[in-house]
């Protein structure tokens, strides 16, 4: 498991620091913007963006919302202390970066108002941990606010997480929402409202892409509008938004 860390350390800091692609494949105004409405911060809230990446909601949140803390928790070192200089230079007091060994979250109990997470709990190995983990350092009546893709209900072999995985960043599996009210209630959460919204990017078309698609089923692509542009190949994928608070 440490190697497989390390492995997927190194592929996303790669991402990171290369900007463009990665941004095409994760930035998104209207998504960003449903996300930040839907957080429930009062006053001087404490707020965990878990797998903070490039802040891609943690600097938003900290600006929007200047009494709170906002904390940036991730694995990827370089990409936090980049982080850090940018706070540094926007003179933004009210956030910090924390990196940690992607699986204990390094904050004692009942610390955070809210955790927020987008795109990043199908790297989790243990799922249901992380939804303990998550609970512990919730304050009573804190939110948990999630955004992941979800497998399109037809995809019967999970040809998705298979596409998903051949790019060596660590990605796991993707869960239905049946699967994560589930393990989220099994930690003590409480579901409270649901979205569905959705994803459409670029990867660059491998040979090893190439090779898939072509031993699978076109209707399964056709689920997915998988379409071939040149050097890249596009996917659209559902995504659920799921809010929870601890009870």
């Amino acid at each position: 498991m440490r190697k497989s860390m390390e492995d997927t350390k190194k592929e996303f800091e790669k991402s990171f620091a290369e900007g463009h692609l990665y941004n095409r494949q994760t930035q998104d105004e209207r998504h960003q913007k449903m996300l930040l409405d839907s957080l429930h911060i009062f006053g001087a809230s404490r707020v965990l963006d878990l797998g903070t990446g490039t802040g891609y909601l943690a600097f938003p949140i900290a600006k929007i919302h200047k009494d709170c803390l906002v904390t940036g928790l991730d694995i990827v070192d370089e990409t936090l202390q980049r982080n850090k200089e940018i706070a540094k230079k926007e003179k933004l007091e009210n956030i910090e970066f924390v990196t940690y060994d992607g699986i204990n979250i390094p904050f004692e109990n009942n610390s955070f108002d809210a955790v927020i997470t987008r795109y990043c709990l199908h790297h989790f190995v243990e799922m249901q941990d992380m939804f303990h983990e998550i609970y512990r350092i919730l304050k009573p009546g804190g939110q948990l606010l999630l955004a992941d893709p979800t497998p399109n209900v037809l995809d019967k072999d999970r040809f998705v997480d298979k596409y998903m995985q051949l790019k060596k960043d660590g990605h796991v599996k993707f869960y239905t929402k049946d699967e994560l009210v589930h393990m989220a209630n099994l930690a003590g959460l409480v579901y409270e409202t649901s979205a569905l919204t959705k994803i459409r990017f670029p990867r660059v078309y491998t040979p090893e892409v190439e090779q898939l698609l072509n031993t699978t089923d076109p209707s399964v692509k056709d689920l997915y509008k998988i379409e071939v542009k040149g050097k890249e190949v596009f996917i659209t994928e559902d995504v659920l938004n799921l809010s929870f608070f601890k009870g």
